[in-house]
C-alpha cells in the first residue's frame, strides 16, 4: 500500500470540503478507495476531521439553497423547510383538504371594554 503521508491526508480533506466523495478524494490523492477508508475507521481522530470536512462542504449547500430561496426561487423555498422539518402538508393532486378554522383576528378584543376600546 502506499502510504497515506500527512500531506495525501490534508489533501483528502481539501478534496472533501469541496464536496468530493470519499472514494473518489481517495483517488484524487493516488490511493485505494478502500485503503483509506481501512485507514479512516481505525482512527477515531482522523474520522473526526473527515466528518467535520464533510460538514464544511453540506454547509455551503446549505447556505446556497438558502440564498436561493430567500430571493424567491421557490424550489429552493420548499426544499430548505423540507430540511428542516418545516414544510406544510399539501393534500396530494386530485385529494380535497379539510377547510381549517380561520382564527378570529378580533378575538382579544372580545374581553375589552367600550372604554378601552377608544383608546
Amino acid at each position: 500500500m502506499k502510504a497515506f503521508t500527512e500531506a495525501k491526508r490534508e489533501q483528502f480533506l481539501i478534496e472533501l470540503r469541496r464536496g468530493v466523495r470519499r472514494g473518489a478524494a481517495a483517488e484524487l490523492v493516488d490511493l485505494p478507495r478502500i485503503d483509506v477508508l481501512d485507514f479512516i475507521d481505525g482512527n477515531e481522530a482522523f474520522r473526526r476531521l473527515v466528518e467535520d470536512a464533510e460538514l464544511e462542504a453540506t454547509e455551503l449547500v446549505e447556505e446556497a439553497l438558502w440564498n436561493a430561496a430567500v430571493s424567491g426561487n421557490v424550489p429552493a423555498a420548499k426544499a430548505w423547510l423540507e430540511m428542516k422539518g418545516k414544510m406544510p402538508t399539501v393534500p396530494a393532486q386530485g385529494q380535497k383538504s379539510e377547510p381549517q378554522p380561520r382564527a378570529n383576528p378580533f378575538a382579544e378584543l372580545d374581553n375589552v371594554t367600550p372604554i378601552q376600546r377608544r383608546r
